[in-house]
């Protein structure tokens, strides 16, 4: 028979009538752990703290279910882990991609490209701006804006051959500089 405690609603049980109340939900051997740990305490007769058996049953099984959970996060990292491999392995395939086509000559770094054109559009540059007093003699004593057209065009167009021949080394894009 339960043994009614000294606070009310306390009662304190033996194991056979925890086990009579609660069923498989509750293990003596666990308990009597609880009972060690001092999470359960116990009257002169040996009888559990009903409530505090019950409280130690949620705290167990909140401590499952986070125990669960973890699991998952840990499938989850898991999951994480191999995907960062591959990931790895890709850029890594990546990698040796660029340098085989850095050997073969069809790669140059970001900063040699920048400095290269920097330095074709400082030709540009200074080509453009001799434009001016390369033909102004030329224009000098010409009214006839169809003559003074045909001239520019003429020299902007040997112009551009120039700068391509500097840029490229060669003249097979003389046409598309002639019109």
């Amino acid at each position: 028979m339960p043994n009614q405690g000294t606070d009310y609603g306390e009662r304190y049980l033996s194991g056979s009538n925890l086990i009579d109340l609660y069923g498989d939900r509750v293990k003596l051997p666990t308990v009597n752990k609880w009972v060690e740990s001092g999470k359960v305490s116990t009257d002169s007769d040996g009888r559990r703290n009903e409530q505090q058996v019950l409280i130690a049953l949620l705290d167990a099984k909140d401590a499952e279910i986070e125990r669960q959970k973890s699991l998952k996060t840990v499938g989850d990292l898991r999951e994480e882990i191999d995907k960062a491999k591959l990931r790895k392995i890709l850029l890594e395939g990546d990698i040796i991609e660029l340098q085989r086509d850095k050997e073969k000559g069809e790669l140059i770094r970001l900063d040699e490209a920048i400095i290269e054109r920097k330095d074709t559009d400082t030709r540009i540059k200074q080509k453009l701006l001799s434009l001016p007093s390369r033909i102004s003699l030329e224009l000098s004593g010409i009214s006839d804006p169809i003559e003074i057209q045909k001239i520019l065009d003429e020299f902007v167009r040997e112009l551009l051959l120039e700068l391509h021949t500097e840029l490229y080394g060669g003249s097979d894009e003389k046409e598309n500089c002639r019109g």
